[in-house]
């Protein structure tokens, strides 16, 4: 045990399995080997071969997917804490805004070793397609954020570090267009990431306008709306940027004999975190029944 008065060393609140106490977070090293799993995954993969013909670009389609999941992931920590009432929660969330900067970097990287390290080739095809210079303009944003997310550049940056940081969302709404401009014929994950991309918005601007975050009605009513609007998003993609039917894909929604519609996966999703209130409601009534009855036998 510390002294009183000792300072933990600057050093120790970088180690993400410790809290800014210094102390030992499983939180944090959960999540730190969750972001390193995806990685090292991919990278073995390429070692041993496992990749099939184009192993290069499996990888470099899997740090794409795995940036915005994570920078999603970072967005959805604040709603989350406010639902769930646990404020370690937010000590993750500059984590997992790395991780989602690190991987589109490694996405970025990637795209050069693809195509054989040629840069004047990279910045042509960045300016001249319009999916890699939206896809260019996230990373830039993302590695802006990463920069500033330190303690010192908080406190240097003062107002303008939350301002800064405000683009987050916009960020992410780049992120989810470059996701689905480069995803050709099979958007199905860039739908997904745009039904729970709309979610986190319905979140934010229901915190706005006032309503109650952890109100179960107000969580289920967010899981109704992003399930529609990610059916509706998915329609519009196959009406406008494909010769698919799209009404064959929207009545897919209601076919569960293949696959599971990125809609259900949202709303189910959603509907699960509206759930978690009544659920630790309970589990607090039933910790304070049982806390009753041994005082009562005492």
């Amino acid at each position: 045990m510390q002294a009183s008065g000792t300072r933990t060393p600057a050093y120790r609140a970088y180690i993400p399995w410790r809290e800014r106490n210094g102390r030992f977070s499983p939180l944090g090293l959960a999540v730190f080997l969750a972001i390193l799993a995806p990685g090292a995954h991919l990278a073995y993969g390429l070692l041993a071969g496992t990749l099939g013909a184009k192993p290069v670009t499996e990888v470099l389609h899997g740090t794409g997917d795995w940036a915005i999941r994570f920078l999603l992931l970072s967005l959805l920590v604040s709603p989350l804490r406010r639902v769930s009432g646990w404020g370690k929660l937010i000590g993750i969330r500059r984590m997992l805004g790395l991780a989602a900067a690190g991987y589109a970097l490694a996405h970025l990287t990637l795209y050069v070793v693809d195509q054989s390290f040629d840069l004047a080739k990279v910045a042509s095809e960045i300016v001249l397609r319009v999916y890699l210079t939206i896809g260019f303009v996230a990373l830039v944003g993302l590695l802006a954020l990463a920069a500033t997310s330190t303690d010192g550049a908080i406190r240097r940056m003062g107002p303008n570090w939350h301002r800064l940081h405000r683009l987050t969302y916009p960020i992410a709404v780049l992120a989810a267009v470059h996701f689905f401009l480069q995803s050709k014929a099979d958007v199905t994950e860039a739908v997904l990431m745009a039904g729970f991309l709309v979610a986190l918005f319905a979140c934010r601007i229901v915190q706005k306008i006032g309503l109650r975050l952890t109100s179960p009605l107000v969580l289920a009513g967010i899981a109704v709306l992003a399930g529609l609007a990610t059916a509706c998003i998915e329609y519009l993609w196959y009406a406008l940027a494909t010769g698919v039917p799209a009404e064959r894909v929207l009545a897919a929604n209601l076919d569960f004999r293949y696959s599971i519609r990125p809609a259900w996966w949202v709303f189910g999703t959603m509907l699960a975190i509206a759930a978690l209130p009544l659920v630790l409601r309970l589990g607090s009534r039933a910790r304070e029944a049982v806390a009753q009855g041994a005082a009562g036998r005492g």
